[in-house]
């Protein structure tokens, strides 16, 4: 937004412009929000009084970069965190307390904790529906739960649900003030306790703890779910991952379990088809103490063609996942079985493409290919495009099922 617009031929100095112009520094010079400290001790002693609380993370978090906090209040108390899909990897999924993402594109065991706390911990997060299992009563219910809701945007707090206390603060500054009182009381909580116990949860085959099925199915054409398993099993801690829009999405928030907070990298909203291949090279040229890998489907790749050339230009060096299943899946998915030849096509050879374009391109049919050329992919300095063949399977099998106690 621009406060004044002013066309000049030439200026020598600030003082000569009229209406003066004045270093941008001093724009915009304003503190964020932060939390009382009366609020902070209220809070404090709700979740210390509680006998089973739960954290609920959004995309707030990760723009106040309150990572540390939100690791430690939930190990001060013994706290599970679950998230939403743009909150997704707030702390390591590998980690006892992560409990991953929360409804149809979810882990079971996070709904299942959601759903059987007394105190829900929401930070940066507007519990949108897609969030919330469409706000299901067996998923929150504000009249036997109490919600406690920080948010940055006022207008957030206490819009989906009757929350039981909301703050308008930065989320970083909210949890050091909670997590200073909470230490200065000293409460006596058997975090050793809450942590066994959901470490055994975890281990419930009935939970399918970031497993589906079709992941122990290996042979070509190969499921979507293996593409997912195999990049879990090659990524490093220090490595990113970048995802676009689409069936590919789906797959990835469910099944990926994230090695390192903020390892993950999504959009957010919807129409994101041809993001990923662009933040790959974004995320390529500022963390250089890994490897990026992204993850397009097919549709999408072909929106974003001209970074294939881009990347060849500038010398970017992401590795280019391609689940290439023929065809436009999110949207065949919604489709009868009469309608769905309109979403369908010929597969593009992306190898082929990338290959002309002067880039490593390579084609990948089976399970063990996959494994060997992500390696090989990982240990260059330049551009890898995998173009790896997948069945056009239904995003819908791996919602999660409504198994809520």
């Amino acid at each position: 937004i621009a406060k004044w617009n002013v066309m000049l031929a030439s200026v020598d100095s600030m003082s000569d412009a009229d209406p003066p112009l004045w270093p941008t520094d001093g724009y915009l010079r304003v503190n964020p929000p932060s939390i009382s400290i009366k609020d902070a001790e209220i809070i404090a002693d709700k979740l210390i009084n509680a006998k089973n609380p739960v954290m609920m993370c959004g995309r707030g978090t990760f723009a106040s970069k309150a990572q540390e906090e939100v690791l430690e209040i939930a190990e001060l108390l013994g706290m599970p965190v679950a998230t939403s899909y743009m909150g997704k990897g707030i702390i390591p999924e590998t980690h006892d307390l992560a409990l991953g993402t929360t409804g149809a594109l979810s882990q079971l065991l996070a709904n299942e904790k959601i759903a059987e706390a007394d105190v829900i911990f929401v930070i940066g997060s507007a519990l949108a529906p897609d969030n919330t299992m469409n706000c299901s009563l067996e998923f929150i219910d504000p009249i036997r739960q109490k919600i406690i809701q920080i948010d940055i945007e006022s207008r957030n707090a206490g819009w989906t649900y009757p929350i039981d206390m909301g703050i308008t603060s930065d989320a970083k500054l909210a949890l050091q003030e909670i997590i200073r009182v909470i230490k200065e009381k000293k409460p006596r909580i058997d975090v050793n306790a809450r942590v066994k116990d959901l470490v055994e949860r975890k281990k419930d085959p009935e939970n399918e703890w970031f497993h589906h099925n079709m992941m122990d199915e290996e042979e070509a054409p190969l499921n979507p779910e293996v593409v997912v398993k195999i990049i879990n099993e090659v990524i490093g801690e220090n490595d990113k991952l970048v995802l676009g829009a689409g069936n590919n999405r789906m797959w990835f928030t469910k099944l990926f379990q994230t090695k390192a907070s903020g390892q993950l990298i999504g959009p957010g909203g919807a129409a994101g088809m041809g993001w990923a291949s662009s933040a790959a090279m974004t995320s390529s040229m500022i963390h250089k103490e890994g490897k990026t890998i992204a993850v397009e489907g097919d549709g999408s790749m072909m929106m974003c063609l001209y970074n294939f050339e881009t990347m060849k230009q500038y010398d970017f060096d992401p590795i280019i996942v391609i689940i290439n299943n023929g065809c436009f899946g999110n949207v065949r998915d919604y489709l009868s079985s009469k309608g769905r030849k309109f979403c369908e096509y010929e597969r593009p050879n992306f190898a082929s493409i990338a290959e002309a374009m002067g880039l490593k391109g390579v084609n990948v049919f089976d399970a063990d290919e996959l494994r060997k050329e992500l390696k090989d992919a990982l240990t260059k300095d330049y551009a890898v495009i995998i173009d790896v063949e997948v069945k056009p399977a239904s995003h819908m099998r791996i919602r999660t099922k409504k198994k809520i106690n």
